[in-house]
């Protein structure tokens, strides 16, 4: 069957491509792909907040559709020139060659007056790694996912007196939560208005917006919890704690906390992506999370 790649149209495509992440998924129950939770923070978060803008990202998409006009590939970056995801329909994957070559002249960054491309990879997919050794990409980093059977008993998660964990509310000052998330990720506090538009994301929840507030009236930690009812999995992104609140299990609870919410809402699995922060990759494992997952970074100078 005839595959054509054309441009993303945000009009139409946004949401095709996240229904072809659920379709995916459906197909392979693991994360090759991204799933939905990345591509909503992508758009109304990464793009805006930390990325050039949401339009150059979407005019930085390309689509791969077959005969009938379904998705089967897609090629973007994360809001950042110089990093190339592939979105593959697993019975497309011939495709992959001809995705990178397309990412290596359109989504490339310059360093050192050099054009490079990175592209993420799967430990045990030997077809990428053949696809990528044969253009003269190298290891340069490792990222992992996590998975969560929330068939498992929940273990207790007890706070420490005087802290208090529970959903944002409509009435709490959004500065207090953007002030916590730039702390947790030493950067600085992002804009209140950059967050509401995170807000606006199709899979964010007010509900599910969880913050443990200290005993000073601060948000010491938060998680956002994100939910595809289709699939019935659910997915931590982020999580963090304020450096001045670490190492009192308030993490922990946030987990904790999102387990129930999720097995209330008929999921059945939960994931987490981390890279190689050891403190964070040991809260996950002693909360039951199994890595699913190892993803490599590969990278060329074009």
């Amino acid at each position: 069957m005839s595959v054509q790649s054309r441009p993303y149209d945000p009009a139409s495509d946004f949401q095709r491509v996240r229904d072809f992440l659920i379709h995916t998924y459906q197909l392979t129950h693991m994360p090759y792909n991204w799933l939905i939770e990345r591509w909503d923070y992508c758009k109304h978060f990464i793009t805006k907040f930390i990325g050039s803008g949401t339009q150059h990202w979407e005019a930085e998409i390309r689509l791969w559709e077959n005969a009938a006009g379904d998705i089967v590939g897609v090629v973007n970056h994360e809001g950042r020139l110089g990093e190339a995801f592939l979105q593959i329909h697993p019975d497309y994957r011939h495709l992959e060659a001809e995705m990178i070559a397309w990412a290596e002249e359109n989504i490339y960054e310059t360093v050192d007056n050099h054009r490079q491309l990175s592209v993420w990879i799967f430990g045990d997919d030997s077809h990428r790694t053949e696809v990528l050794q044969g253009r003269g990409y190298e290891h340069v980093g490792i990222s992992r996912k996590f998975v969560r059977s929330l068939q498992d008993p929940i273990p207790a998660a007890p706070l420490p007196n005087g802290y208090t964990l529970r959903s944002l509310r409509p009435d709490d000052d959004l500065a207090k939560r953007c002030y916590v998330m730039g702390r947790a990720f030493g950067s600085e506090p992002l804009p209140v208005e950059i967050y509401q538009m995170l807000q606006q994301a199709q899979g964010y929840r007010l509900e599910r917006d969880l913050i443990v507030e200290a005993p000073d009236g601060n948000f010491a930690a938060f998680t956002l919890v994100w939910y595809e009812p289709i699939s019935k999995i659910g997915m931590y992104e982020p999580v963090g704690t304020d450096p001045n609140y670490q190492r009192q299990g308030l993490g922990r609870a946030l987990l904790v906390a999102g387990f129930q919410l999720l097995r209330g809402l008929g999921a059945t699995h939960v994931y987490v992506g981390t890279g190689t922060a050891i403190p964070a990759n040991r809260l996950y494992e002693s909360t039951g999370f199994d890595l699913c997952l190892t993803e490599y970074l590969w990278r060329k100078t074009l």
